[in-house]
């Protein structure tokens, strides 16, 4: 569902995914939602109508992460079948130009950093990786007191802030 953030007013409910939705990001112009699901796909909708724009669905496992880069043209998604998927996105569709089985365990958090040159994930090995949009590998965070669930970079690149199932920061 969206709903107006000022408000709480329910503006749209979309419906189009056939098991739970883990993720959702919003384009950085704002027109657009990307939503990850178990059912192995991301739906893009089109904010304005709440319309499926097109469904993206090489996945192999349930997708529990999604980001847009900071350009809006590129989509970065990721799972339980350890797998980074980047599409290049266009207004009819996306086709994917990369992917990788980026870890020993499931993906659970996904993140650009804000100048788009770079992406972190999360898994529930509990490690944290850094990779460049070639998915090449650029540095490792081992072994966190939990699953990391949840990651997040400050605007400015600096910070990296990851929250896991523990409950700890």
């Amino acid at each position: 569902k969206l709903w107006d953030a000022a408000t709480g007013k329910e503006l749209q409910n979309l419906q189009d995914h056939i098991d739970a939705v883990f993720a959702v990001a919003f384009s950085p112009d704002g027109k657009r939602l990307a939503s990850a699901s178990q059912d192995r796909t991301v739906k893009i909708w089109d904010i304005a109508t709440g319309h499926r724009l097109y469904t993206l669905s090489d996945a192999l496992d349930g997708l529990t992460a999604v980001a847009f880069s900071p350009t809006g043209d590129k989509l970065a998604a990721a799972g339980y079948d350890k797998t980074i998927y980047i599409w290049e996105l266009a207004d009819d569709g996306g086709h994917l130009v990369r992917s990788l089985i980026a870890d020993q365990d499931s993906l659970l958090a996904l993140v650009w950093s804000p100048n788009g040159m770079s992406i972190v994930t999360g898994s529930s090995d509990g490690s944290i990786r850094f990779r460049n949009t070639k998915l090449d590998l650029l540095g490792t965070i081992d072994r966190q007191s939990d699953w990391v669930e949840s990651l997040d970079v400050s605007p400015d690149g600096r910070w990296l802030a990851a929250g896991r199932y523990n409950g700890t920061l």
